[in-house]
């Protein structure tokens, strides 16, 4: 297991990392699981995801499906020449920051945290907005699995998916996701969720979602709190599920224990 000051700090900072142990990286097994993904890459329709293979340790692209020309335009070869580099430009520069500073360290550490020979069976994904040739933005999930070095447990093989997700109304909303499957049971189940504001403003309470929480510490139920400020218990509802988004709560107890922290009540 890595020390917390041995993961880095960044997705930029990570791929300029020079990989001493890339020698001892098991050649043989990145080529089968680069068979493998093809095989499943080469099925594409309408709703298929895009399929992209990076190799961290010489930062570019081993393999693009053709679905990526279907989702964002560009044809599967201008991806593989341009690499990382080109593809990064293509996220809206909010959203690849928070993916920059944020998703990416957490990635790691929650590979950290697991037994180097279990990170296959975990799965970290979310929403971003990338912008297709034609210069208008794109909704899509993006989803990666990693394979890792079992010297240093950090990836060297990252396999993504790309899923289009257009209609999606993220409102400027990153929903992070982790899943991981049982290796017994085969069950995938999942365990984090949490969402990131890329603009933020948007992650800041309202002056009405701070009356509606302070009401809420005081023990009004939403009929309660939709007669005391004469809206409907459905907008209470929308504004509750808004605050527990916002401060990435699971319940009430939870919501108020955030509210004494930051001094909101």
């Amino acid at each position: 297991m890595k020390t917390a000051s041995s993961i880095p700090t960044s997705y930029n900072n990570f791929l300029a990392k020079k990989w001493e142990d890339y020698e001892n990286i098991d050649i043989f097994g990145i080529q089968q699981i680069y068979k493998d993904f093809q095989k499943i890459a080469q099925i594409d329709n309408a709703v298929s995801p895009a399929f992209l293979m990076i190799d961290y340790t010489k930062r570019k692209y081993l393999y693009c499906s053709i679905g990526i020309k279907r989702l964002l335009g560009y044809e599967a070869k201008e991806i593989l020449e341009g690499g990382p580099n080109f593809f990064d430009q293509l996220f809206q520069k909010e959203y690849y920051k928070v993916f920059n500073d944020v998703i990416f360290p957490k990635n790691l550490a929650f590979l950290n945290q697991e037994p180097q020979a279990l990170h296959k069976l975990m799965t970290f994904m979310f929403n971003t907005q990338l912008k297709n040739k034609d210069g208008e933005w794109s909704n899509l999930l993006l989803k990666t699995s990693y394979i890792t070095s079992a010297n240093s447990s950090l990836p060297i093989i990252g396999l993504k998916m790309l899923i289009k997700i257009d209609g999606y109304n993220s409102n400027n909303v990153i929903n992070y996701m982790v899943e991981k499957t049982n290796k017994l049971t085969g069950v995938t189940g999942l365990v984090e969720k949490v969402c990131f504001y890329p603009f933020e403003e948007d992650k800041l309470l309202t002056k009405q979602e701070k009356n509606i929480l302070k009401y809420m510490a005081d023990g009004l139920s939403s009929k309660m709190l939709a007669d005391k400020l004469c809206i409907s218990e459905n907008t209470v509802s929308n504004h509750r599920q808004n605050i527990i988004r916002k401060t990435n709560t699971n319940n009430v107890a939870q919501l108020i224990a955030f509210a004494v922290r930051n001094g909101i009540i």
